[in-house]
């Protein structure tokens, strides 16, 4: 609901990513999903996805943007690194960095996230998931990796909710 006519960044490839895009366009949203390789890993992203992402697509409530990285992420836009080293900046009113198991530090960093200067981790409050710059949140691998706990579905579903609470 909280999306629709959103204009929103989805960074990743695999089955988070294309399963946001897929969600948020469902749901009215105008989504760039922006992936680095060349091609989406069709054989590692769930089978009954790929329709629901061809259809989005097609209807171009998906655009897809391959050989493309974040940049930069501010309030209401982002700039993207694409095909040829250009520099692009997109409208974007929410970024969801759905980038892979194992987390992007230097990314955050740049983000000017705070960072634990022992564990070279980021830094976040423990109830909203939101770390020290407005608007950034983590979820996932990321903050299990910080409590000692390794990712599953039925430890890191709450983090949506969580988050979700906290931008309303």
């Amino acid at each position: 609901r909280g999306m629709r006519r959103k204009r929103v960044l989805v960074v990743g490839g695999g089955n988070s990513a294309v399963e946001a895009a897929v969600e948020l366009a469902e749901h009215r949203a105008q989504v760039i999903l922006a992936y680095r390789g060349a091609r989406l890993p069709k054989t590692q992203i769930k089978p009954w996805l790929l329709p629901r992402l061809a259809e989005q697509h097609r209807t171009g409530r998906i655009e897809i943007r391959y050989r493309t990285v974040p940049l930069s992420i501010g309030h209401d836009q982002a700039i993207l690194l694409t095909r040829g080293n250009r520099q692009q900046t997109v409208d974007a009113e929410r970024v969801l960095l759905l980038t892979g198991y194992g987390p992007d530090y230097a990314l955050l960093s740049r983000a000017g996230v705070p960072m634990h200067k022992q564990t070279g981790r980021p830094r976040f409050h423990p109830r909203s998931l939101q770390t020290g710059v407005e608007g950034i949140f983590l979820c996932g691998t990321v903050i299990l990796k910080w409590q000692g706990e390794k990712a599953s579905i039925p430890n890191t579903r709450d983090h949506g909710r969580v988050i979700l609470s906290h931008l309303r």
